[in-house]
């Protein structure tokens, strides 16, 4: 590192404990005035609806556009053979667009059950008596998640028919680390990048959500136990990634 890029550093770091001075004395301090009776109740008819309203046309538009997927796709009169292996098939654009639709559209039907089992066993969600609003939202979000798996499985035997070689068993446990075996090195090299930018998008998602959760101390109420989450996730996230870095090193 050279002496410019050490003055760079420094000026950031000092620029960035400024700004945290600057902002936690804003914060603490009554420069700042409180908004009084501020809630997070985003509804019309009934509390949250707008939340699980807003995932729930998400999961139908996931889902719609996997069922259009498959349909198009078998619609085909047979598989198209693989190409070179610079440049994929008009099939395994299809296929991979199709995987990550259908990861998509999983990933939302999950938090739509997990927001409901959460808001169902709530003291709030009982006190308000929305017995009829919470069975019908929880029953839509089970459908919709079992409707995910059901298109993720038949996205996966397709993809299996494509790829013999590296064919995705759904019944054990070491699914991504038997695809990964059979991978080759360069394939694997993609892998590693990808899993590296993952790690720096999800580096910067978790200290943006503790400082939202700051943020969100101040304007509603103190709420310790999401901040101690995401610092958690962050420990052990960078503990695993010290640990491979120091077994592959060696």
């Amino acid at each position: 590192m050279n002496n410019k890029s050490k003055k760079i550093t420094a000026l950031y770091l000092i620029s960035m404990m400024a700004l945290g001075g600057v902002g936690g004395f804003l914060l603490t301090s009554e420069s700042v005035p409180r908004p009084d009776h501020l809630t997070f109740n985003p509804g019309i008819v009934y509390d949250y609806d707008i939340i699980f309203g807003v995932i729930g046309i998400a999961c139908f538009l996931l889902t719609t556009w996997s069922i259009i997927g498959i349909l198009r796709y078998t619609s085909k009169s047979g598989y198209e053979p693989n190409g070179s292996e610079d440049e994929p098939t008009a099939d395994e654009h299809a296929v991979g667009k199709l995987m990550k639709i259908s990861a998509y559209n999983y990933m939302t039907a999950a938090l739509w059950f997990a927001l409901c089992m959460a808001y169902f066993a709530s003291r709030e969600a009982q006190a308000n008596d929305q017995e009829g609003f919470l069975i019908v939202n929880l029953l839509c979000a089970v459908v919709f998640i079992l409707g995910a798996v059901v298109l993720q499985s038949i996205i996966v035997r397709h993809y299996n028919k494509l790829f013999p070689d590296r064919s995705i068993s759904m019944r054990t446990r070491n699914t991504q680390r038997e695809l990964f075996d059979k991978l080759d090195e360069a394939e694997r090299f993609t892998v590693y990048r990808s899993a590296y930018s993952s790690f720096k998008a999800v580096n910067v998602m978790i200290y943006s959500g503790i400082l939202f959760f700051i943020l969100y101390s101040f304007l509603f109420e103190f709420s310790p136990l999401p901040i101690m989450v995401l610092t958690i996730i962050s420990i052990v996230q960078k503990a695993v990634y010290f640990r491979e870095a120091s077994r592959f090193g060696k």
